[in-house]
């Protein structure tokens, strides 16, 4: 169980969603590039390319910036309390923890704060 968790917070990292986005946007981009059979190694070089350049945008640009903020938030508590805040942040379930509890709302405000940056 503990092997679980340490893999998928580890495939959870900021890096592993900007090389998902990448690649997303390399293949969307690629559809569109397949004019003709004989072109495939340059349009899957160019997507190639685009995809790595997306990644290293969003990884460094957004991604960073956004994970030294939740750091940020969650680095005075322990590994318990910082599981039961992002817990209860995602999920609205409350943290008996008084310091948990504290930490899940400023996370919960935090993510707000972006999602009202990107409506406006």
């Amino acid at each position: 169980m503990r092997l679980r968790e340490s893999v998928r917070q580890r495939l959870s990292g900021p890096w592993a969603a900007a090389l998902l986005h990448g690649a997303i946007f390399g293949l969307v981009l690629s559809m569109w590039d397949v004019h003709d059979g004989r072109r495939w190694v340059a349009t899957l070089t160019k997507t190639g390319i685009v995809a790595a350049g997306f990644a290293a945008y969003m990884w460094l640009l957004v991604y960073r910036r956004q994970g030294r903020d939740i750091d940020r938030i969650l680095n005075p508590l322990s590994e318990d309390q910082r599981r039961m805040a992002t817990h209860g942040a995602v999920r609205g379930e409350v943290p008996a923890d008084p310091r948990a509890r504290s930490a899940a709302v400023e996370l919960v405000r935090y993510r707000l704060e972006l999602l009202d940056g990107l409506r406006t």
